[in-house]
């Protein structure tokens, strides 16, 4: 899960272009973000972080989003180095103590991982955010009883979103209790507007366990959301094993 960045929208949208260089590379550098230009961002940050003329309040943001753009790029040592530069300037800082612990992650470093993700949680409590990326960490170490307690606490701090109940899924899953990770993924589905959004994860666990008209109508469901989607026709394929209409799904 990624730290929002509303922050940085907002300054994109409140400061004119007119300004000096220092602004006008760090809005270029959030708008590149915007439009998922990674490499572009990377550039105008660091243009805005050297210019002589931005003010130093704006230096930790500046690194920050830079930081964000290196993970993007999977340039996970430069993202450390940059939430590093952030922290020192502004400790305690949730957002950036979070994506520092995704970044160590992906440089599977997972107990400095780990130590970012538990300094999150204590600098922000009633958040699940960082009790979420905790959880992923230790799915990554193999320890699924964390990650599921992480997850619970999660979902008890946000009883309402998706993101919690489908982490937790994810985790009964790797544990092989398949039955639970079912639950928690309809009991996501149905905070949902309209829950064959889900159904693609739904029709899966529900196949794992052996109930393969359920899933054979979640898979319907869902082909019939995004007639562009190959996946639900090869899932019709698996559950069907060798029937007609499996054949020609396969086909299709």
């Amino acid at each position: 899960m990624r730290a929002p960045f509303f922050a940085s929208v907002f300054l994109f949208i409140t400061l004119s272009p007119a300004l000096a260089s220092g602004y006008s590379a760090l809005n270029a550098g959030i708008a590149a973000r915007l439009r998922g230009d990674s490499q572009m961002a990377v550039q105008q940050f660091s243009v805005a972080i050297d210019a002589p003329d931005l003010p130093p309040r704006f230096l930790p943001l500046a690194h920050y989003d830079r930081a964000w753009a290196h993970f993007d790029e999977d340039q996970f040592r430069d993202a450390v180095a940059d939430c590093d530069a952030a922290l020192a300037l502004t400790p305690d800082w949730y957002e950036a103590l979070l994506t520092r612990a995704n970044a160590y992650a992906g440089e599977s470093r997972f107990d400095a991982a780990l130590a970012d993700a538990s300094a999150a949680i204590a600098a922000r409590p009633e958040l699940p955010w960082a009790l979420i990326a905790r959880a992923n960490i230790h799915l990554h170490q193999g320890d699924y009883p964390a990650a599921i307690e992480d997850d619970t606490k999660a979902i008890g701090l946000d009883p309402v979103s998706t993101a919690p109940l489908n982490a937790r899924a994810l985790a009964y899953d790797f544990e092989g209790r398949y039955d639970l990770a079912l639950n928690d993924r309809l009991a996501a589905s149905a905070l949902l507007v309209n829950p064959h959004f889900a159904g693609l994860e739904v029709g899966i666990a529900q196949w794992i366990l052996g109930h393969n008209d359920d899933a054979l109508s979640e898979f319907q469901a869902f082909a019939a959301l995004d007639s562009s989607s190959l996946w639900p026709l090869i899932w019709h394929v698996i559950a069907q094993g060798a029937s007609e209409s499996a054949i020609s799904d396969l086909a299709k």
